[in-house]
């Protein structure tokens, strides 16, 4: 979620519109045909979210906002993927 503060140099107050409040992940090998993994919920603040899911074959992940606080675009910053132990592998 972004990091942006209603006032410079002041960490009380968070700028949340857009943070991702419903989600679905889904997965592809091809990049056409997906699949879906996971699906939920967030809170609509700035801390850090995560979605674990079973472990699934894919070449690509889609991260699709079903859902964002203020009901306009979705905002992401610095997604990650890849397991909790152990190292995505190469396909």
């Amino acid at each position: 979620p972004r990091q942006d503060t209603v006032t410079p140099y002041s960490f009380e107050t968070f700028i949340t519109e857009g943070n991702i409040t419903g989600y679905r992940v889904s997965v592809s090998v091809n990049g056409t045909t997906f699949r879906a993994v996971a699906r939920g919920t967030w809170a609509g603040d700035h801390t850090v979210k995560e979605v674990r899911f079973r472990p699934a074959t894919a070449r690509y992940v889609r991260l699709e906002a079903l859902s964002a606080v203020g009901g306009g675009p979705a905002v992401v910053s610095e997604l990650q993927c890849g397991g909790t132990n152990a190292r995505p592998r190469r396909m």
